[in-house]
């Protein structure tokens, strides 16, 4: 240990070792091993600790035992939120830590403006979509009839830190119900005629009572994305317990309008 430190823990990871408990640890992982797992699942977020930690088993030659995976869990959760804290450190040191100042500077060339610039018609360009390939199954009790039960999830509270997601409660302000309160104040073009417009009936990804059925043994059925016309990442929400829905595409929109002002955005909503 190091002299004149009291704890313990700290002084591990002084050393590069995170240790899987407080106090006491008769267990420690390497900081290495650790960013060897994040930047790992970053590639491929299906990369499970279980068989990532049976192949550290048989680097060493030792069997697997599955307290293995939950010492290792509580480890890199312990190295996740500390890199989150000397993130927000430096950012707070550089002055990057005003409320979103991450999203007004996501991509230089789309944000940075030279002197005496001449405007453009489309100041900046942006897409959206969403992506069902990051799905989290609902654990849930079985019932005698075989329909699901209460829940078997473990409740978590964890926010992710920083500002690339919304929050579920700013999502869900732009569900059915909020959004017909909405249009209760909204007058159409009168030279409009929806039976004549073709898309209305093609538009199959965004009707909330086909995509709901689907998606109920789903807690999480992945994320939407939006992105700038350079590929960086402006904002992720979580889908939740349903499918592609309109609110995801309006909280976007209407987040990146109220921090960005005047966008352009590319949606394929068919």
């Amino acid at each position: 240990m190091l002299a004149g430190e009291d704890n313990v823990s700290s002084n591990y990871v002084k050393l590069g070792y995170f240790p899987c408990s407080a106090s006491g640890a008769t267990v420690v992982l390497t900081t290495r091993v650790l960013e060897v797992y994040r930047v790992a699942r970053l590639r491929c977020p299906r990369l499970a600790i279980q068989p990532f930690v049976k192949a550290l088993c048989d680097i060493h030659g030792v069997p697997f035992r599955p307290y293995l995976s939950t010492q290792f869990s509580i480890a890199f959760d312990v190295y996740i939120a500390t890199l989150a804290i000397v993130d927000a450190r430096i950012k707070t040191t550089l002055r990057r830590d005003t409320p979103d100042w991450r999203l007004k500077n996501a991509c230089p060339a789309c944000m940075y403006k030279l002197e005496e610039e001449p405007p453009l018609l489309l100041p900046f360009l942006s897409t959206k979509d969403g992506n069902n390939s990051l799905k989290r199954w609902d654990r849930r009790e079985r019932e005698g009839d075989g329909t699901a039960g209460a829940s078997k999830e473990r409740a978590d509270g964890r926010k992710v830190p920083g500002d690339y997601y919304l929050s579920r409660e700013e999502v869900d302000s732009w569900g059915q119900d909020e959004l017909e309160e909405l249009m209760k104040g909204f007058t159409p073009d009168p030279a409009w005629h929806e039976e004549e417009d073709g898309c209305s009936d093609r538009w199959d990804n965004m009707k909330e009572h086909v995509t709901s059925k689907a998606w109920g043994m789903y807690e999480e059925t992945g994320v939407f994305l939006s992105l700038c016309r350079h590929g960086f990442v402006l904002l992720i929400a979580d889908m939740v317990r349903s499918g592609e829905l309109a609110k995801y595409g309006f909280a976007v929109t209407n987040h990146l309008i109220k921090v960005l002002g005047e966008i352009a955005e590319g949606y394929d909503i068919g």
